[in-house]
């Protein structure tokens, strides 16, 4: 059954607007045997839609899901530069731990080969150094004064 929706949502949005619309699409469908669930295909609140027709109800107790965007507010970013090689720092979780922010900080320097490292000096500081005795580190982006002087 969810197959057999899946493909009337996709063929709607092909219709509409050719494979652009198919993958901007705000829902999807998928179930099995006899039953289907509609869910969401993009993130946010492109992903809300309501369903409309006199049988709705038969299939939902509820015709619409309103879903909302998330906030970004808390985001932090910065880069960390050896002069040679740039990482740039996008923390967008919530971490428990300082060791947690070390940590994905070091992974970003190693993945984008910055000779530096982070350091935790307590729960609530890191330190940025270089890993050769005659390296400059260079910070810079958008929240460098949220977490360096």
């Amino acid at each position: 059954m969810g197959s057999v929706v899946e493909s009337h949502i996709q063929q709607y949005y092909v219709d509409k607007g050719g494979s652009t619309a198919l993958m901007n699409r705000p829902i999807a469908a998928f179930g099995f045997d006899d039953t289907f669930q509609i869910s969401a295909f993009q993130p946010g609140a492109a992903s809300s839609f309501e369903l409309v027709g006199r049988d709705w109800s038969y299939f939902f107790e509820q015709s619409s899901a309103q879903s909302i965007d998330s906030d970004t507010s808390k985001n932090k970013s910065f880069t960390i530069s050896d002069g040679t090689a740039t990482a740039t720092i996008q923390l967008t979780s919530n971490f428990a731990t300082m060791d947690a922010i070390v940590n994905t900080i070091n992974n970003r320097l190693t993945n984008a080969g910055v000779k530096a490292k982070a350091e935790k000096v307590n729960a609530t500081q890191f330190n940025i150094t270089s890993t050769t005795p005659i390296g400059n580190i260079i910070i810079d982006g958008v929240n460098k004064a949220d977490f360096f002087e």
